[in-house]
């Protein structure tokens, strides 16, 4: 096998190498002439290298006769090499003589064909080799150059035409072994805008994975040819670079989009949490090196906090109205004292909280709960959600490379979001109904000087409104606040934002409770004007007013009790679940109970020495009309008649009544009350001996 490195060529006739020396004598290198000496030796060239043949040949150029006699003679002697010499002189001498004699025979000859030669020479350098015809090959090069023009007219369109059927085929292979890289960026557009985002994600990952690790299988490589550059191999590699470039530039413009959206769903405050961390797992798949949690939190922090200050700005604008136009209206006690009785009588039946929640100043009550509900349910909507991914945040779950120093916000950012949104909550509620710290306990305030209307200093109370209104939704009120401090608590956000809620909420029920207390006081005050003088059936000469004050004190109680102790307004109905009450609340809430009372037994006074009004001696006469007992007609505006009923009633307070009630309040507040007991029964027995006293005094006179 031949292993060419280079291939040269040489003209043998130009130059004086050995094998022009060899051939241009005529004489082969196997004529086999024998030995021009005559000596008989036989010249055997056959082994000989070119150069030692040249040199022994008697009609090569590059004959030497030092090499002739080195090789073909090394032996001979001086005699021999004598007769060898005659011998090539006589065989000179007779070839010359032979061509002598040639020359001689055939001269007539040589002169024909000397001047046939010269004669058609010469014709042809004026005709058909003239340089105006360019040695005759002008005609021939004009045919063959229209040949030429022709061939290409008809033949390039076809050939080019298979040329580019030859590529079009060359590339619908390519294209179809690595169609799903080509069809890469058409499939993710098309399951982007389906939503299909984690069937896109996989898709790109695999045809990155075949960019990065196999492009061989993408795009065939052409092999280099045996002596062929590298050229063409360099450029089919470029071009296919190109293509490669061109599509991922395309993909990754689709996944540039799909990103964006991502990102603005991330900004989207109704989205359900768990497709929002789906969206933060596949934008962290996307580019590792991003943290597109605090887009979330940002725009989630952002909006919640928005959501309550709009709120908050549009729902007090409407309790400001509402409150306005209640507040115009004209109410006086008798008002106020004609609800308190609708509702008391109401609380007998079972449709008791339909009356309660109409009664006046119901618009703004409904307006004030509408306002804390709204902003419970925006925290409570939002915040466990953005707790819950800032929380995983905070353990590591959406970090895919290690934080660089100073490059990165803290996680810590989050729980001090977190506290922003409750901080603003209990800002806004606070500001709202004047909510202070309860350890700075009310200080002491001349009750009589409260307004008989508005009924307490507490700016957000309508005007009018009574104690068992007031009850039902400040009970409605403390329960949203509770709900959403509970679930904000069960996010164990930290230890400080839980303290602040705990805060928060037992100055919540203070405020409410220093509100209600106010007008408990305020109705007890005019609770008199109740009293329609109607006989109770069950207790012997006594009136149903007896039972009004009952039910009053035991729904303010109880009412005043719930505030204090409410877990949320999903509390569980049927057997009630007894709940501790702090020494504050139990103080506050019996020390109201109390002075009630007294406003009540004060009450009693003008009942017995004021004659009642008229719509209260016809409501009577209804009572004690025709067809009724003898024994029950009463004239009312007798004043001895009066003052017999109000000293009926104070004994069966004094000796039923009020026990009972003070037991019932003991036994719910836990609490020992002798003291105040013995009291309200001594005030109760001195004002039954002073109308006792006014009755048979005139009498004895």
């Amino acid at each position: 096998m031949v292993n060419l490195r280079e291939w040269e060529d040489v003209d043998h006739e130009a130059i004086d190498s050995v094998a022009g020396a060899i051939t241009s004598a005529g004489t082969s290198s196997t004529d086999p002439a024998g030995d021009p000496l005559g000596l008989g030796a036989v010249i055997d060239v056959s082994e000989m290298s070119m150069e030692q043949k040249a040199s022994i040949l008697i009609s090569s150029k590059s004959f030497d006769p030092k090499a002739f006699l080195s090789v073909v003679h090394p032996n001979a002697t001086y005699q021999d090499l004598a007769a060898g010499v005659e011998h090539l002189q006589r065989s000179l001498d007779s070839r010359s003589e032979a061509i002598r004699i040639l020359v001689e025979d055939n001269f007539d000859r040589f002169v024909a064909v000397k001047s046939s030669t010269d004669t058609l020479y010469a014709e042809m350098r004026d005709g058909l080799l003239a340089d105006s015809t360019d040695y005759a090959s002008s005609a021939l090069k004009a045919q063959l150059k229209l040949a030429t023009g022709k061939a290409d007219q008809v033949f390039l369109p076809v050939l080019e035409n298979a040329s580019k059927a030859d590529k079009l085929r060359s590339t619908l292979a390519v294209f179809e072994r690595s169609k799903f890289f080509f069809n890469l960026p058409g499939s993710l557009a098309e399951a982007v805008e389906s939503r299909r985002y984690e069937a896109a994600m996989r898709d790109y990952n695999k045809g990155k994975f075949l960019l990065e690790s196999k492009p061989g299988q993408l795009l065939p490589t052409t092999p280099m040819t045996v002596g062929g550059s590298q050229s063409s191999t360099s450029s089919t590699s470029e071009h296919q670079k190109r293509i490669f470039d061109r599509v991922w530039t395309a993909v990754e413009k689709v996944m540039g989009e799909m990103r964006t959206t991502l990102l603005g769903q991330l900004k989207e405050p109704g989205r359900n949490v768990d497709d929002q961390e789906k969206t933060i797992e596949i934008l962290l798949e996307i580019d590792p090196s991003e943290e597109p949690i605090w887009t979330f939190l940002d725009s989630q922090h952002e909006h919640i906090l928005d959501t309550l200050r709009s709120n908050h700005q549009r729902l007090l604008q409407h309790v400001n109205e509402v409150r306005a136009n209640v507040n115009a209206s004209k109410i006086d006690a008798d008002t106020i004292a004609h609800e308190l009785q609708d509702c008391i009588v109401s609380l007998s039946g079972k449709l008791s909280d339909q009356v309660i929640s109409k009664a006046s100043g119901w618009q703004v009550w409904q307006a004030i709960w509408d306002l804390v509900k709204s902003l419970s349910e925006a925290v409570i909507s939002s915040l466990p959600a953005f707790w819950k991914v800032a929380k995983s945040h905070m353990d590591g779950k959406y970090q895919r490379q290690p934080p660089v120093s100073g490059s990165r916000r803290s996680p810590a950012q989050c729980r001090m979001m977190a506290l922003d949104i409750v901080k603003l909550y209990i800002t806004l509620i606070s500001e709202f109904f004047t909510i202070s710290d309860p350890a700075v306990k009310s200080s002491p305030r001349d009750k009589q000087s409260l307004d008989p209307i508005v009924g307490t200093a507490a700016t957000f109370v309508p005007f009018g409104t009574n104690s068992l209104t007031t009850c039902y939704y400040l009970g409605k009120t403390i329960g949203e606040i509770t709900e959403c401090i509970n679930d904000v608590t069960a996010a164990d956000i930290s230890s400080d934002t839980n303290f602040s809620l705990n805060e928060f909420l037992v100055s919540a029920r203070w405020r409410f409770e220093d509100v209600l207390c106010d007008l408990w006081l305020r109705d007890a005050q005019i609770l008199n004007h109740i009293e329609t003088w109607q006989p109770n059936k069950e207790i012997a000469n006594t009136t149903v007013y007896l039972s009004h004050i009952h039910k009053f004190q035991k729904n303010n109680t109880s009412s005043a009790y719930k505030i204090a102790t409410s877990s949320g307004t999903a509390e569980v109905t049927g057997r009630s679940v007894k709940k501790t009450l702090s020494p504050e609340f139990t103080a506050k809430i019996t020390k109201a109970f109390l002075d009630s009372l007294y406003a009540i037994l004060d009450g009693f006074v003008p009942l017995a020495m004021e004659e009642p009004k008229q719509s209260a001696v016809a409501d009577m006469d209804k009572h004690t009309g025709p067809g009724a007992d003898a024994s029950a007609t009463l004239d009312l505006r007798d004043l001895d008649t009066r003052l017999l009923l109000v000293i009926s009633n104070l004994a069966h307070m004094k000796k039923t009544l009020v026990p009972n009630m003070i037991t019932q309040l003991e036994a719910a507040f836990s609490t020992t009350i002798n003291t105040d007991r013995n009291t309200a029964l001594r005030v109760i027995g001195e004002l039954d001996k002073t109308l006792f006293n006014d009755f048979i005094k005139p009498k004895s006179e």
